[in-house]
């Protein structure tokens, strides 16, 4: 018996559609096995990646401008020492040079968090602004092995 071609077209048209549900769902799948990695990796390695680029723009020049200022109030450099002739009085001087150099370590070290705060900021930044569009986002994370 020899199979009608209507028969034969509507195998084709099934086999078709099978095949493309099959790929969709291949690709479904992958865009949400990439999502998951994605929301991972953001909540993990990214802190301001659920934060608006207009946010992160105000964020960082407000980081710009505290590190500007805190510079400029705690910028002096070395402290000064007096010469004293009596030992009591080179302690008191000595403990005093100390108290001020912590200090000065302090705001150091405060100055360089906010360095790094803002350094966080500007890649997440420059990380959007190499990403492209949403449709670009969303067909990389489908296509993405």
């Amino acid at each position: 018996m020899s199979r009608s071609p209507k028969r034969e077209s509507g195998n084709a048209v099934a086999m078709v559609l099978l095949v493309l549900v099959l790929v969709v769902g291949v690709l479904g799948l992958n865009y949400v096995r990439n999502y998951q990695v994605d929301q991972q990796q953001e909540k993990n390695n990214r802190p301001y990646a659920r934060y608006k680029v207009g946010d992160l723009e105000v964020l960082a020049q407000g980081y710009r401008v505290e590190i500007e200022t805190r510079e400029k109030r705690y910028g002096r450099g070395r402290v000064q020492t007096r010469d004293r002739h009596h030992f009591s009085d080179q302690i008191q001087e000595f403990e005093r040079v100390q108290k001020a150099a912590r200090g000065a370590r302090d705001k150091a070290v405060e100055i360089a968090q906010l360095r790094k705060d803002l350094q966080a900021v500007e890649e997440e930044l420059q990380r959007r602004s190499a990403a492209g569009t949403d449709l670009i986002v969303h067909l990389e994370r489908m296509f993405r092995i």
